[in-house]
């Protein structure tokens, strides 16, 4: 019973790390820029062999090779990349993990990531413990697919990636170009055509939002804004932020994870005109100086 047991962990295992690895295989310079998000923007150039680690960890767990060794690899991996989240959501304020990539139907709320990473991480134990002594798997038609797979993954991975994009105008985000009404926004709050927004997502529980929160306080004095807003996740405790920099922006309360499936990142400042967002710029809110300069006046 613990053997099949095992042996069905083993097969979820191999399943759920290659589906992170073609989610993220789709466009790995995402991947790349998430790992910058994390605070981890000097380890972006290893994406390309994060992708192909999960992809080969999850083949290996389904084509039967060297389980035991590969379960000791699953599960170091896996504890790592909850030790990376767990300091991205709790300093830079990420919510989406970006665990399975492109495959934005997979991610969770931070509570669901944690949960899920506990409950593999104990079946990858297990699995380690009970499995059964086995032979290597040595028969051509494993071994070949494995080397076909691995071969197409590493050439697509190779042209998905092109390093690090460079956060600001310069890199052509999804959401640019887009009307409101075809994003999640009104949700939020109940925009006017006739108006111009500069919209800046946070949390409170990022430390680094909090060092911009006075260049947002500036927004408020451009003839180019006419309305600057703030939608903060989380709870403002003994209205700290409040007291402090006695916000000239208005302060809409969000759910975090309705939120994050707009932006995963903290802070993001969203400008937007004729109902249309016309600039996302995300991990930093520029100074009314540079706002202006660089993306008012192009």
């Amino acid at each position: 019973m613990k053997a099949k047991l095992s042996n069905i962990f083993c097969i979820i295992g191999g399943i759920v790390f290659i589906l992170s690895g073609i989610g993220k295989m789709f466009d790995a310079t995402q991947f790349a820029n998430l790992i910058t998000d994390y605070g981890f923007g000097y380890l972006s150039l290893t994406a390309p062999v994060i992708i192909l680690a999960e992809l080969a960890i999850g083949l290996c767990l389904l084509l039967r090779f060297e389980r035991k060794k590969v379960l000791l690899l699953a599960g170091a991996m896996l504890l790592v990349f909850t030790i990376a989240y767990f300091y991205a959501h709790t300093i830079q304020g990420v919510t989406n993990c970006g665990c399975f990539g492109n495959i934005k139907q997979l991610e969770f709320a931070p509570v669901a990531v944690y949960s899920r990473n506990v409950v593999l991480l104990g079946m990858f134990a297990f699995a380690f413990f009970y499995l059964p002594q086995e032979t290597n798997n040595k028969s051509v038609l494993p071994i070949t697919v494995f080397s076909l797979i691995m071969l197409f993954s590493a050439f697509y991975t190779g042209y998905t990636f092109q390093g690090e994009k460079k956060k600001g105008k310069l890199s052509r985000h999804p959401l640019i170009e887009k009307p409101v009404k075809e994003t999640m926004l009104p949700e939020f709050y109940t925009f006017h055509s006739d108006s111009t927004y500069a919209i800046c997502v946070f949390s409170y529980r990022c430390s680094n939002c909090w060092n911009y929160m006075e260049n947002l306080n500036r927004y408020s004095e451009s003839p180019e804004i006419d309305h600057v807003i703030a939608f903060a996740a989380g709870e403002d405790t003994n209205n700290e932020f409040a007291a402090f920099f006695k916000p000239a922006f208005k302060i809409q309360p969000v759910d975090e994870a309705k939120i994050s499936k707009l932006t995963p990142v903290s802070p993001t400042v969203l400008y937007i005109q004729n109902d249309t967002i016309r600039h996302v710029i995300q991990g930093i809110v520029p100074s009314i100086y540079r706002f202006e300069k660089d993306y008012l006046n192009d």
